[in-house]
């Protein structure tokens, strides 16, 4: 059996797209699904303390047409750095996501 050393740190950068209102609900699968991975564990060996996992510093950038094709903004920029946890996300997601 393999291990990754407890403390090991990963970077990860999830693009998602957001064509309509339902989009936004699906979005917020993401971030329940982070939470519940961090309550349970990845791979084998959990019940032995294995697999524990802790999603932090996450910074969510949105980005609209306007971005590449010029025009007015019609997005509103989440805060940065408020919001940075799963848990954290999720106890606010209408307030970050508001008029998306």
């Amino acid at each position: 059996m393999e291990r990754v050393p407890a403390g090991s740190v990963f970077k990860a950068e999830f693009i998602y797209d957001v064509y309509s209102e339902e989009d936004i609900k699906h979005l917020k699968l993401l971030f329940e699904g982070m939470l519940l991975l961090e309550h349970s564990y990845l791979g084998g060996s959990g019940t032995r303390g294995s697999g524990k996992v802790k999603f932090e510093n996450i910074k969510i950038i949105d980005k609209d047409k306007s971005e590449y094709v010029g025009g007015e903004r019609k997005l509103k920029k989440p805060k940065q750095n408020e919001y940075n946890t799963p848990k954290d996300i999720l106890d606010n997601f209408d307030k970050i996501f508001d008029g998306v």
